[in-house]
């Protein structure tokens, strides 16, 4: 009827709202203090971002411009080896990333995250040693951070100075990461800022993203709640299916049960008790 495909429809664009805040409210809690990223994918021609020139060049619109560089990596504690992924910074830019205070933090220090810390039996004071490109790094747990944002799951963070030493044999490359976390001034247009980095040659090559894209939220919301109405479709044909097969059984069985007791005398009132028992 009617009344059903307009509840089904009304359910529909529920579902759609539903899913549209879901995926808002992710992207927020992933980058609760970032707009934009810039960093490579497959067609970048270069695979270090200079964060020099957003400082400088894009003043007006950048608030703080955080410069990180993050890896896979294998992680060993306690004779037990096992993949993490690996935030590198500097020790302040982290501390702007998630709002916390690190503390005092030397080269040597590691920070894990709760979840990873819980998973593996881990502790402050523990030694961890971490093996990547074609390096062996020895730390010791600092901090345990509760997961937080970007920082999260099988994640490790540790002071990105002496790795970017040893990997390029120059100091002071604190400008350059493989990912850049922008934080915008409230009167600049993400949009805008975007636009104006793929136009720009030092940066063009790049892949640059809002963290919060609307019109991707959007268009995901609607792709699952079109799956869920898609499916919600099918079991609704395959429960009219079945009960349209089960009613022939079910109304020759009354049929049955009806011409029985009118034999053996009963009334229709008697009939309808029956089949209320």
């Amino acid at each position: 009827s009617l009344g059903l495909v307009a509840m089904f429809v009304c359910m529909i664009v529920n579902v759609f709202f539903v899913f549209k805040q879901y995926f808002y409210l992710e992207d927020r809690e992933t980058y609760p203090t970032v707009d934009v990223v810039i960093t490579y994918d497959e067609n970048a021609t270069a695979r270090l971002v200079n964060r020099r020139n957003l400082n400088t060049d894009y003043a007006d619109s950048v608030d703080r411009a955080l410069s990180f560089f993050n890896l896979f990596a294998v992680s060993e504690t306690n004779s037990d080896v096992y993949y993490t992924e690996l935030m590198s910074s500097l020790p302040f830019e982290m501390e702007e990333l998630l709002d916390v205070d690190l503390g005092q933090m030397n080269d040597s220090a590691v920070v894990v995250t709760e979840s990873l810390a819980m998973a593996k039996g881990l502790n402050v004071g523990d030694q961890m040693t971490i093996y990547m490109l074609d390096g062996t790094y020895s730390y010791e747990i600092s901090r345990i951070l509760p997961d937080t944002g970007l920082f999260s799951g099988d994640k490790v963070f540790v002071d990105k100075t002496r790795l970017l030493e040893d990997f390029f044999g120059l100091p002071f490359l604190d400008n350059l990461g493989n990912s850049v976390y922008v934080r915008l001034k409230s009167t600049a247009d993400p949009d805008a800022f975007i636009t104006g980095l793929k136009a720009d040659p030092e940066y063009s090559s790049y892949r640059i993203f809002k963290t919060v894209d609307l019109d991707e939220i959007e268009t995901n919301a609607r792709y699952t709640s079109s799956v869920l109405a898609g499916l919600g479709v099918l079991v609704i044909i395959t429960l009219v299916t079945i009960v349209h097969s089960l009613f022939p059984i079910f109304t020759l069985k009354l049929k049955k049960q009806y011409g029985t007791i009118l034999t053996l005398g009963g009334s229709r009132k008697f009939m309808i008790q029956v089949w209320g028992m």
